[in-house]
């Protein structure tokens, strides 16, 4: 889906200021195995810009309160299957590199809902688990960028 240059824009300015893009390893029930999944949050005090960001690239919003003297944020949740289609088409200056670890990690799921699906009684190849690993320490590491980090 193409987006248009306003679009593309405001999209672009949301993430680079108030998006952080991450992977997740989920622990599975039945297995020893991880689960991975692919995430771009965007928090925001104004419902209205996540409203309309959803319309362009879809996800979910939800509330979240905060103790005060903070105020209560609205984050959007945008997952695996639309990361897939619009981040290719986004041109980011802040999370340049944070993209280009999500598509890598993108490129390498392979199953449905962009999770690593093993599947019965196979294991992930081992190179995969640490490539998996390595990617998720330096995407923590560039998001606690700006923070007091020792």
């Amino acid at each position: 889906m193409a987006l248009s240059d306003y679009e593309k824009g405001f999209i672009e300015a949301l993430i680079d200021s108030e998006g952080c893009l991450t992977i997740n390893f989920l622990k599975q029930k039945t297995s020893s195995n991880f689960r991975i999944r692919c995430l771009l949050e965007i928090t925001n005090v104004n419902l209205e810009i996540l409203q309309k960001a959803r319309k362009i690239i879809g996800g979910n919003i939800i509330l979240k309160k905060l103790k005060p003297p903070r105020k209560d944020v609205y984050v959007l949740h945008v997952s695996h299957n639309n990361l897939r289609k619009y981040l290719p088409l986004l041109d980011l200056i802040v999370k340049k590199r944070q993209k280009e670890i999500v598509l890598e990690v993108l490129k390498n799921l392979n199953g449905p809902y962009g999770f690593e699906a093993a599947g019965r009684g196979r294991k992930r190849p081992e190179w995969k688990e640490d490539l998996f690993k390595k990617f998720k320490l330096e995407i923590h590491l560039l998001n606690k960028r700006g923070r007091n980090c020792t």
